[in-house]
């Protein structure tokens, strides 16, 4: 996933992968929906290959940042508890307000794993789950691993 406006960076980019026949190991197709990124936890991931849990989510009607923004900082206090190296990333359509990407970003499988079942263990999670699901739904989280472009 690229997150870029600058069309000769993008273009630079899809030359690149042509020249190395990136199209034999994965597919790209760009998306025409802008969206607005904004980092609620940042690790400092060491890897170059991670692992990237992507949701899909709407607000409910008379929802939106604003509203949430409060349940985003009480989350990202709860995770600084946690001592984990996880990034989260929240990605707002510019264009249609009522949906954003939330994403999960970790070193490796076993680092969700570990990430999840300590989540679970705080006390703060039901209390944070239940804000998050009063104001949005979001589908099922999809993983994927995430290489570091340079």
């Amino acid at each position: 996933m690229l997150n870029h406006k600058d069309e000769l960076f993008v273009s630079t980019m899809n030359k690149s992968l042509l020249d190395l026949s990136f199209e034999d190991t994965a597919l790209c197709k760009t998306e025409e929906s802008i969206y607005g990124r904004l980092s609620l936890h940042e690790s400092n991931l060491g890897s170059n290959l991670l692992v990237t849990e992507m949701m899909s989510c709407n607000y409910f009607d008379n929802f939106n940042y604003a509203t949430m923004k409060l349940v985003f900082e009480e989350f990202a206090d709860a995770l600084i508890k946690i001592d984990q190296s996880i990034s989260i990333i929240y990605l707002e359509n510019l264009e249609d307000k009522s949906k954003f990407k939330w994403l999960n970003v970790f070193e490796s499988l076993d680092s969700r794993k570990r990430f999840v079942k300590y989540w679970q263990d705080l006390s703060v999670s039901n209390k944070i789950q239940t804000l998050l699901s009063e104001q949005s739904s979001c589908g099922a989280s999809n993983l994927f691993e995430s290489y570091k472009v340079i």
